[in-house]
């Protein structure tokens, strides 16, 4: 497995961890939006779900946006965007997903 971490947008301080399998085949993708309440995104609720769907023949992607001092409804909404946009854009051409 390898594994990304794509910078979004360093002012609002949101990236994607990307979560690929070693393979030619095709596989599914899934997106971990964790947290909730902008107070802190956790392992157990990121890393551990993407690596979980990981083993089980899917790509998975993480998208971290704005926690705490920096939390802003608005910035993170466009963290989620800017996730999907990077897997229309630039992880299609890389990457063998479905």
């Amino acid at each position: 497995m390898n594994f990304q971490n794509i910078q979004l947008d360093t002012t609002n301080h949101s990236s994607l961890d990307i979560y690929q399998s070693n393979t030619d085949t095709a596989l599914p993708g899934i997106v971990v939006v964790g947290g909730g309440s902008y107070k802190q995104l956790r392992e157990r609720d990121t890393e551990r779900v993407a690596l979980q769907f990981a083993t089980q023949a899917f790509q998975s992607f993480v998208v971290n946006y704005p926690t705490e001092e920096q939390k802003n409804y608005a910035e993170a909404k466009e963290a989620i965007v800017e996730a999907f946009d990077y897997k229309k854009t630039c992880g299609s051409a890389k990457s063998r997903f479905r």
